[in-house]
């Protein structure tokens, strides 16, 4: 019975955690969790007043990710460097929710659906940047690999699609708009490499391609 009520007790905390708990983070200040579409807790920005409080968040984030590279292997931190680039575009818009007007949820949750993409991405591109010379020598480049990030890329152009349509409805100052702008583009930047990413990865044939033909 005892082993039972534990059980229901762990349920229940881990239950609180899902739907949204605050914890203490560094320098005993407050952070909310929240489970993204992968099942994984992550720590969700806190909303910011300003253009310049954003900016302010951005370059604690930026440390932060920083912090994270440390300790990859170096195809790791070669993906990093650039989708990095993405999760602080994601970490911004979250950041800018109340100040984007009636748009503003909208908008987060499109900047949570990119940051669940983002890992994926990651995932795929540490298999492409990890291939041995010899794998790709014989067997060319990973193709289940490049289709992932190509899948990925699809959908998020759709996303900043929607981006940028929702931008036209913002009301908010020039300030803003431009901040908002300069995450999508970003956004936009990054998609653009990842899909030339997937095509050079594509092509790569190595001696035996003629098999997968």
């Amino acid at each position: 019975m005892k082993i039972i009520l534990n059980f229901l007790f762990m349920f229940v905390l881990m239950c609180s955690l899902v739907a949204g708990a605050t914890v203490t983070g560094q320098a005993g200040k407050q952070v909310q969790l929240e489970q993204n579409a992968d099942g994984d807790l992550v720590v969700v920005p806190e909303k910011a007043g300003s253009a310049s409080e954003v900016q302010t968040s951005l370059q604690q984030r930026q440390q932060e990710l920083t912090q994270e590279m440390a300790g990859e292997s170096k195809g790791e931190k070669k993906t990093l460097q650039n989708q990095n680039q993405v999760r602080l575009a994601v970490h911004a818009l979250l950041s800018m929710e109340d100040l984007v007007g009636g748009v503003g949820k909208q908008v987060s949750q499109i900047a949570k659906e990119f940051d669940s993409s983002v890992q994926a991405t990651i995932n795929a591109e540490n298999r492409v940047n990890e291939r041995s010379s010899f794998s790709r020598m014989f067997f060319g480049g990973d193709h289940k690999a490049a289709e992932e990030i190509e899948e990925q890329v699809k959908s998020n152009k759709a996303r900043i699609a929607q981006l940028q349509q929702l931008k036209s409805q913002c009301d908010c100052g020039s300030d803003v708009k431009n901040m908002y702008q300069e995450q999508v583009t970003l956004m936009e930047q990054e998609q653009a490499r990842l899909g030339e990413l997937a095509s050079d990865e594509k092509d790569s044939k190595g001696f035996f391609g003629w098999l997968w033909k």
